[in-house]
């Protein structure tokens, strides 16, 4: 199997050389690695995070893959769909060409283009959602009875952050975060135009099931409804580096 060195598996992406300008937004994951195959542009080593962000999901007929033994298996499918390719991989911070994309990608399109920023806010919401650790997570449920967090559902997002959706939520440090339909906002934050989030959101996230999750400077990534699972301490140690 083809792993990170974290233990995790590697997901790449195929996209057509039509796209390769819009390459440019990935750029700053030098840990990214490209290769041509025909008409097709490969990319490996993304995470969780990063293969589930909008930067990802924005290129056209992009493709997500896992690969595993020597397969590629398209994303959230059970079967292989082909041989990971036997091309050459470079760096893509070495792929001078890339140039600067010509539009914001923190923009969205309604009858006008409109620039997403959060604000602080003062309005007391109620929190949904936690982003911590998997050593506190870990720490925490050693010590813990199954009663205090198996109701909780969680997915791993990098190496080591960590989701958790459900309430009580765990008496454990991280971000708080409150749900507004299936945008999931920092604690103490909201948007500066709050009555366009929910058209925000349903635009994002469209007819997948999926759920975006926000910070404080207006960056945000994607979840996958599928990816959560019940909290379970085997399964969290296993994710343990």
């Amino acid at each position: 199997m083809e792993e990170s060195t974290a233990g995790n598996v590697i997901f790449f992406t195929e996209i057509q050389a039509a796209a390769y300008e819009q390459l440019s937004a990935l750029r700053k994951w030098t840990h990214l690695e490209m290769g041509r195959e025909g008409d097709v542009i490969w990319l490996k080593n993304f995470d969780y995070e990063q293969i589930n962000s909008a930067a990802v999901l924005q290129i056209p007929f992009v493709k997500r893959y896992i690969g595993k033994q020597g397969k590629l298996f398209p994303y959230n499918r059970l079967l292989p769909e082909r041989d990971i390719p036997e091309i050459s991989w470079k760096p893509i911070s070495q792929d001078a060409a890339l140039t600067l994309p010509k539009y914001n990608f923190n923009y969205f399109g309604l009858s006008e283009k409109i620039e997403v920023e959060l604000l602080p806010s003062d309005q007391e919401k109620p929190t949904a959602a936690l982003l911590t650790t998997l050593p506190d997570l870990t720490a925490y449920m050693t010590t813990a009875p199954a009663i205090r967090y198996q109701h909780l559902k969680w997915v791993l997002i990098n190496y080591e952050t960590v989701f958790l959706l459900g309430t009580p939520l765990l008496p454990i440090k991280g971000q708080s975060l409150w749900q507004n339909e299936a945008a999931f906002i920092p604690a103490g934050y909201d948007f500066e135009i709050p009555v366009l989030t929910r058209t925000l959101t349903r635009k994002l996230v469209g007819a997948e099931n999926r759920i975006v999750v926000w910070d404080e400077t207006g960056n945000y990534f994607f979840i996958n409804q599928q990816d959560l699972n019940y909290l379970d301490l085997a399964a969290v140690r296993k994710q343990e580096i």
